[in-house]
């Protein structure tokens, strides 16, 4: 059974001359995912399973909304969960967790800008 998880208004202060690097990992065992991240411009950038990805400069992205969607499935029947960790420049922006029993597909939905 899938469920969606929302995170909005989430932000991250990186410096106008940095690039932003989107980072996921999935840190459960016996899982498959994809995230698709929606950036300003044609070239919006997609992930399998665990990864980084650069999204541009800083000062190009700030003041916009920036979403990503991950659709984490289970592949293997004994775990117990899902876990995956999203991060900017390798910082924590959101944490998921979510038991089996209550849904073996998540889809996490994120809303962030860069500051």
């Amino acid at each position: 059974m899938a469920k969606i998880f929302r995170y909005k208004n989430l932000s991250a202060t990186i410096a106008d001359n940095e690039n932003v690097i989107f980072s996921i990992e999935i840190l459960s065992d016996g899982h498959v995912g994809e995230t698709l991240i929606n950036i300003p411009g044609p070239n919006d950038p997609v992930i399998t399973d665990s990864g980084s990805v650069n999204l541009g400069k800083a000062a190009a992205l700030k003041g916009k909304v920036i979403l990503s969607y991950s659709d984490v499935k289970v592949l293997a029947p004994e775990s117990q969960e899902i876990r995956v960790k999203i991060k900017l420049n390798g910082v924590l922006l959101q944490e998921h967790s979510n038991p089996i029993a209550v849904a073996d597909r998540a889809v996490i939905s994120l809303e962030f800008k860069i500051q």
